[in-house]
């Protein structure tokens, strides 16, 4: 997040919910999931911008019933249960490579990315251009 990102998201809660907010390096203030995940070899990052999506991503990674439980139905919920939802996931995500989760996402079109060693990086390159 930048800094101008991190004064605005402030700002915004100072004035209209009267709280500052803690850094949270990768994770974003007010959207959950929307952080880095680690995998059982790896890293990716979830940016799941809304409710429809969120389903979208219970449903790919096969727990729907995460989605329809009450405390993660909304955004809102899912931010005031951050630890919650974030620990159930994260617990989840150690059972299978980066790799499986991202394409499992990626096929519901939720965002996602997988996080790259830049060691790992530069070893597929130099393999594509061979």
């Amino acid at each position: 997040m930048s800094f101008r990102h991190y004064v605005w998201l402030n700002s915004h809660e100072l004035f209209n919910v009267r709280k500052i907010l803690d850094r949270l390096g990768n994770t974003h203030a007010n959207i959950v999931p929307y952080q880095v995940f680690r995998t059982k070899e790896g890293e990716f990052i979830i940016a799941c911008g809304n409710d429809q999506q969120f389903q979208m991503l219970c449903d790919s990674i096969g727990l729907p019933k995460i989605s329809q439980n009450p405390q993660f139905v909304k955004n809102k919920d899912r931010v005031t249960h951050r630890e919650e939802i974030t620990a159930l996931l994260q617990h989840y995500f150690m059972i299978q490579p980066t790799k499986y989760w991202v394409e499992r996402i990626h096929a519901v079109k939720v965002p996602v990315v997988m996080i790259n060693v830049f060691t790992a990086s530069i070893r597929r390159r130099a393999d594509d251009l061979a």
